[in-house]
């Protein structure tokens, strides 16, 4: 199975696709959220490395 590039989304436009989103609020179609934000848990592991 051949993996599908990233691309920028507008955020609008990422509501009704499968997203991911950097240093943000998810939305109801969010499968991965990377922020440093304390009320948005990070994936175990990566939560050191999102504050800058």
């Amino acid at each position: 199975m051949a993996s599908s590039p990233l691309r920028y989304e507008p955020y609008d436009a990422s509501i009704g696709v499968p997203n991911v989103v950097v240093d943000g609020s998810p939305n109801a179609s969010t499968v991965l959220t990377l922020s440093h934000w304390p009320q948005l848990r990070a994936p175990d592991g990566l939560a050191d490395d999102l504050s800058t």
